[in-house]
């Protein structure tokens, strides 16, 4: 278990940019139960992620740290802007008082600076102290929070930030109060429709595509094969349908999520 500790908090350390990689699921991995408890078989990734890793479950706790880290940071931001020279009003005082938003939900979220951090009330809990250690422009937000250690990689969403930790992530919200209530006021958008799509589901070689513009495709065809890892992905057909358009041939070289195949 020492091990695994070890591995996990390197991976939390661990920071790559530019390419996608696989450090969040090795993170998971290192937490997962049964593989800390050494019941697994050469089937795990199959039996634990039936349908595919989508990051590692978010506790309670981990959610409460990743939002007061991103208050902490936010407002680390706000005071540094409020230093700038020759404002129009004059310099004002830091704000402390935020709403932060997580998945649509908006939490009430209070920060005061210090010297060493900030303390945090996270929805009208109790003050917590944050102990962190961070530059603005920097990924890594290393501290302490309600008495446990963390390494946070933080990414600027514009709206918002992006936190990784564990395998885990987190888009958070941080704004004004006043912004929070007219923000819930918006109409939500409905996802696009992907259901006549068939995309790559990482970057890749097209070995073949195996059906044509205007041909019949039944579920469960075998629609293109592509090289990724060193290993040939076949992607079949979720349902019957009729080819519109055919986005890639033999030899293309193609990125995750681009589109490969549409139905009419």
């Amino acid at each position: 278990i020492a091990a695994i500790d070890a591995q996990a908090k390197a991976l939390d350390s661990f920071l790559i940019e530019g390419i996608r990689d696989n450090a969040p699921f090795l993170n998971a991995v290192m937490l997962e139960p049964s593989f800390r408890a050494g019941k697994y078989t050469t089937a795990y990734i199959t039996d634990t992620y039936p349908e595919g890793f989508k990051g590692a479950p978010i506790s309670p706790e981990q959610h409460e740290r990743f939002v007061a880290v991103a208050g902490f940071a936010h407002s680390m931001l706000d005071a540094r802007a409020r230093e700038i020279d020759d404002q129009m009003n004059g310099r004002r005082s830091p704000r402390t008082d935020w709403a932060s938003i997580v998945d649509g939900e908006a939490y009430k979220l209070h920060v005061e600076l210090t010297g060493d951090g900030a303390t945090v009330s996270v929805n009208g809990g109790a003050a917590q102290a944050l102990k962190a250690s961070w530059s603005p422009g920097a990924r890594p937000v290393t501290g302490t929070y309600r008495g446990e250690d963390f390494e946070i990689h933080l990414y600027p969403t514009n709206p918002g930030y992006l936190l990784r930790q564990g395998g885990a992530a987190m888009k958070v919200l941080v704004m004004r109060p006043k912004s929070a209530d007219l923000m819930a006021r918006l109409p939500v958008k409905p996802p696009a429709d992907t259901s006549k799509l068939i995309v790559s589901p990482m970057p890749g070689l097209v070995v073949s595509m195996d059906v044509a513009v205007g041909q019949t495709v039944s579920e469960g065809q075998t629609v293109a094969i592509i090289e990724a890892m060193k290993m040939q992905n076949i992607l079949k057909a979720e349902r019957d349908g009729v080819v519109k358009v055919v986005g890639a041939k033999a030899g293309d070289s193609v990125a995750a999520d681009d589109v490969l195949v549409e139905f009419a």
